[in-house]
């Protein structure tokens, strides 16, 4: 019997779930965190700098005020008759995130890893 903690995506079952059916499994190696900056996104396209001179594996929240929860990013939200988006890209310096006007201002959460996109486990 295998020991620890697991958390499987919506919709599976966390008992029957294959690793790759899980967000979280303390028995696999989780990648160490660079930092953790929130901020407020007033206008579009924001540009955060990190200057670690490689693309860091990065997840990007986005706060909704009207429902208490985080919302990992890209998405797309329908509102009334509008659809909101949010997006970003990442190189070498920066963080570009891209947000539908229908959704600002936005608060915005990012977790940086130490390893790159590209880095081997």
């Amino acid at each position: 019997m295998e020991y620890g903690l697991k958390v499987a995506q919506p919709g599976e079952n966390v008992l029957t779930a294959s690793d790759n059916k899980l967000s979280f499994k303390s028995s696999i190696l989780t990648m160490p965190i660079y930092t953790m900056p929130g901020f407020d996104v007033s206008s579009s396209p924001y540009i955060y700098t990190h200057n670690l001179g490689y693309a860091p594996k990065t997840w990007i929240f986005y706060d909704d005020p009207s429902n208490l929860y985080f919302v990992r990013v890209p998405f797309e939200k329908l509102s009334g008759l509008s659809v909101g988006s949010i997006d970003y890209e990442i190189d070498d310096t920066t963080i570009t995130i891209r947000v539908s006007a229908n959704l600002l201002p936005a608060r915005i959460k990012l977790i940086i890893f130490t390893r790159g996109i590209t880095d081997q486990w």
